[in-house]
């Protein structure tokens, strides 16, 4: 259980390291965020395509992310197909084209905090189990944590506006259930939640 919290715990180092998109944007136009998440996701896929071909190439670049110590943090479906790291940049350039800036960096900072929380979380403390691998501990930080963005969004966006701070939780809400069951519909989780919480809270607002 030990090893496979260290293991997951730097999983999720990496996960975390994604703040850059919603710090970025923060600071930058769309423009220039388009272009730059655009040209990350076209080389992380490209990337993947090599990492699962069957031919010559694949199997040498497999070998160069075990000699790294890199491929055992890819999860076992990551092995074979995309990355987290691909799906949450694919997700970045969805998400620029649908919702405005700050919904953007709300939705971002869920998928990327929140996600975090649940797992670590989860694994430490969760024993009763809800779905698959999710726990009722698990999901509460998830939650809890979604909550506690959008109350502190809202004293940037709307000055602790209690009508925003009440679709946020909605929003907060709805995330937290297609988090719940990302895994049985088969959506990637760095798509389906900022998607869930960004179109729940844009179409509220």
């Amino acid at each position: 259980m030990q090893i496979q919290l260290k293991h997951e715990f730097c999983r999720k180092l990496i996960h975390l390291s994604s703040l850059w998109i919603p710090i970025l944007y923060y600071y930058v136009s769309y423009a220039t965020m388009f272009r730059i998440t655009s040209l990350i996701a076209f080389s992380l896929v490209a990337f993947d395509l090599l990492k699962n071909n069957t031919s010559v190439v694949g199997p040498k670049v497999r070998v160069m992310l075990q000699s790294l110590y890199l491929y055992s943090l890819f999860r076992p479906h990551e092995q074979k197909h995309f990355s987290g790291a691909t799906y949450m940049l694919l997700s970045a350039v969805l998400c620029l084209e649908l919702f405005e800036k700050s919904i953007f960096i709300m939705s971002f900072l869920v998928v990327i905090i929140s996600d975090t929380a649940s797992s670590i979380v989860g694994m430490s403390f969760g024993k009763t189990k809800i779905l698959g691998n999710k726990t009722y501990v698990g999901t509460a930080a998830f939650l809890g944590c979604s909550v506690m963005i959008v109350l502190l969004s809202s004293f940037h966006i709307s000055n602790i506006d209690a009508m925003f701070i009440g679709k946020g939780v909605v929003a907060a809400a709805s995330a937290t259930l297609i988090e719940l069951f990302s895994k049985k519909i088969g959506i990637d989780d760095n798509i389906a939640i900022p998607v869930t919480f960004g179109g729940t809270l844009t179409l509220m607002l």
